[in-house]
């Protein structure tokens, strides 16, 4: 990750950016600044995407939401298979 060029961590959950420069993203984890990479797939709001949960817990006008690891994380629709 860029991030770790430069002496940080990278953000290990979905941040939304708290603060933007020419190296990149910034987020918050514990007090301490972190990288947002790619590497971490996020959803909406910041929330990460569900790996392996279909149940809805909650919908809003976001998103479908679900709980996996006792965290929120967005639901994403399947694609629909080509006809």
């Amino acid at each position: 990750c860029w991030a770790k060029e430069l002496g940080y961590d990278c953000c290990k959950t979905c941040q939304q950016p708290a603060y933007q420069d020419e190296s990149g993203e910034w987020g918050i984890e514990n007090n301490e600044w972190c990288g947002i990479s790619d590497e971490v797939t996020c959803c909406a709001l910041g929330y990460p995407c569900c790996k392996s949960t279909t149940t809805v817990a909650f919908t809003d006008e976001n998103a479908k939401w679900g709980i996996e690891n006792n965290e929120w994380c967005e639901i994403k629709e399947k694609p629909q298979e080509p006809q």
